[in-house]
């Protein structure tokens, strides 16, 4: 029915109905044991506290590089690298 929507996501529904009844909500779902659960409790970053540069390189899965291969893109202090 929604193809852009994959098990992998967090979905949005929203509801409103009306002129007769004045009732509008919005409920966050996710996809878990096989069925789409309402989040029932709100989860937010409260602090991001930033670690120096340590001069390591890693590739885009935030593993570390011992080498460097040939031809791929690394980050290495905050910078991309191709």
């Amino acid at each position: 029915m929604f193809a852009d929507v994959t098990t992998l996501d967090t979905v949005s529904v929203c509801f409103d109905i009306s002129p007769q009844w004045s009732c509008n909500d919005c409920q966050y779902l996710v996809f878990v044991n096989g069925s789409w659960q309402p989040i029932t409790t709100t989860t937010h970053v409260n602090e991001i506290i930033s670690t120096p540069y340590n001069g390591q390189a890693y590739d885009l899965l935030g593993r570390e590089l011992k080498h460097i291969p040939a031809g791929t893109i690394y980050i290495r202090n905050g910078r991309l690298y191709r």
